[in-house]
């Protein structure tokens, strides 16, 4: 059983500089794969070429098709039988499109101690820093490493949140014994204390529709109502339901209607997102959202009347705060002493896969390097408004997860 030390926390952290090369430029080759959520077959180029990388490590690759052609395969990287398993998670998509990438002269830079590039924080870096764990673990605790039974899931389309993923998920650990679901999302800072996800927002997008009258915006303005109107109506409404003091928000964040300047336009359409850490804050949300359903405030001079309708289209469930999340982060607390990294528990308001498996698995979040601006392309070849991680965070925090995952296995030892 390994002692959790400064001296073996030393040895790690030399280790990885010794691979430091290596490790880039596996990240490198990544990030400079396109594999945007519905550029299939740059997702399945990522895939096959993250299989790749893990098969040194003993690592045997399934793909399975995603439930939408228009999707790649997610990618299952599995070793050892019959002992705990632990699952750790990543994706395979960005949301950059090639034509993004290239308007935005987007692509890999190493500028001072930052790295800049497409998905290189959400979530490419991340899936190094998990590779970069293994490969540690094998090297200096074989024992450690061979003792466990390990399930690596990539998902095909994360960021556009197809929901078979996490199905698939459960489904091949059923049954078994899942000591933790380690999520490799981008990780942040605070202060000098890397951060880790314990709980997530949930997420309900919805659409508000308005239909009304059309008419002649000249010759007969009155007989019309406006479905414009309406709607802006409405969207003041529900941005009102934003309550900060209870973490919970609503935005919209499309909105369009009519069909030229001289029509009193008869059809309005906005798209919605709503936000919020609990159930009881969530379900609440939805409640006061449907209370629009039907609303009516725009009536023309001979009562005809405009009506809204509110559909929820889809939901994330909310990854709230929980015993098990905070026992499995005691683990990282714990590392991080021996190591010399502050650590600190954060809530984060953007979901991930964490949210449809923490209720099943000790599950936490945020275990890829640290960085900025995710999802952001713009900064061309000098801004630095675009993507980035931390060049020496990957370091850090692979110290950090490796040093945790050996207190872990003393636990189950």
């Amino acid at each position: 059983m390994p002692t959790i030390d400064h001296h073996t926390a030393e040895k790690i952290s030399r280790y990885l500089e010794t691979g430091k090369d290596r490790y880039l430029a596996l990240l490198k080759s990544l990030v400079l794969n396109n594999s945007h959520s519905r550029n299939r077959a740059g997702v399945n180029r990522c895939g096959a070429a993250i299989a790749e990388i893990f098969k040194p490590l003993g690592f045997s690759a399934a793909t399975v098709p995603s439930v939408r052609p228009e999707y790649g395969s997610h990618l299952l990287l599995g070793r050892g039988a019959g002992r705990p398993v632990i699952t750790c998670v990543s994706h395979l998509d960005t949301v950059y499109t090639e034509e993004e990438e290239r308007l935005n002269n987007f692509h890999w830079r190493e500028i001072g101690e930052r790295i800049y590039g497409p998905g290189v924080i959400d979530i490419k870096g991340g899936t190094v820093a998990l590779y970069m764990m293994l490969d540690a673990l094998a090297a200096i605790f074989p024992d450690v490493f061979n003792g466990l039974n390990w399930l690596l899931c990539f998902n095909a389309s994360e960021e556009e949140f197809s929901d078979d993923f996490a199905a698939l998920c459960r489904e091949r650990l059923k049954s078994r014994d899942v000591a933790a679901c380690l999520v490799f999302e981008g990780g942040s800072f605070d202060g000098d204390a890397h951060r880790i996800v314990v709980s997530r927002k949930g997420r309900a997008v919805y659409t508000v529709e308005a239909s009304g009258k059309s008419a002649h915006s000249g010759s007969d303005h009155e007989a019309g109502a406006s479905a414009i109107a309406q709607i802006a109506d409405v969207i003041r409404e529900i941005e009102n339901l934003t309550d900060h003091g209870k973490d919970l928000t609503f935005n919209i964040g499309k909105v369009m209607g009519g069909s030229g300047v001289n029509r009193v336009p008869d059809y309005a359409r906005a798209e919605g997102e709503l936000r919020a850490y609990t159930d009881e804050k969530f379900e609440a949300g939805i409640r006061g959202l449907m209370k629009l359903d039907g609303y009516s405030s725009v009536v023309n001079s001979a009562g005809a009347a405009c009506v809204t309708s509110v559909k929820v289209q889809r939901t994330v469930p909310c990854w709230p705060e929980n015993e098990k999340s905070r026992r499995l982060y005691s683990c990282w607390e714990k590392a991080g002493e021996p190591a010399g990294i502050p650590v600190a528990p954060e809530k984060r308001g953007g979901a991930s896969d964490g949210n449809y498996l923490w209720e099943w698995y000790p599950t936490i979040d945020g275990l890829g390097p640290c960085g900025g601006n995710s999802h952001c392309s713009a900064g061309g070849e000098t801004g630095n408004d675009a993507e980035y991680i931390v060049t020496s965070s990957l370091r850090e925090k692979t110290v950090l997860n490796t040093l945790a995952v050996l207190l872990l296995s003393n636990g189950l030892s």
